[in-house]
C-alpha cells in the first residue's frame, strides 16, 4: 500500500515539475470494487515535456530512475 501511494506522489510530483507554468494537469480518482476489496484508480495526465523513447523502457522497474528528461 505504500508503495503504490508512493508512486501516486512521484506522479504527481513529476507533473508539477515538467509542466510548463501555464500547463495542465489533469488528475483523476476513481474508486473500483474487486470483489470484497476496493482500490483506487489514479490517472495523473499533462502537458508536461513527457519522456523520451529511450527511457520509457525503464518505467516501472524497481529502482529505476530516469534522471533529468
Amino acid at each position: 500500500k505504500n508503495e503504490a501511494l508512493a508512486s501516486n506522489f512521484v506522479l504527481l510530483e513529476n507533473a508539477l515539475k515538467f509542466t510548463p507554468h501555464n500547463g495542465e494537469i489533469t488528475i483523476v480518482v476513481t474508486k473500483i470494487k474487486a470483489g470484497i476489496h476496493e482500490m483506487l484508480d489514479v490517472k495523473v495526465k499533462d502537458n508536461g515535456c513527457g519522456i523520451s523513447a529511450d527511457n520509457q523502457s525503464k518505467l516501472f522497474k524497481l529502482f529505476g530512475y530516469l534522471g533529468e528528461t
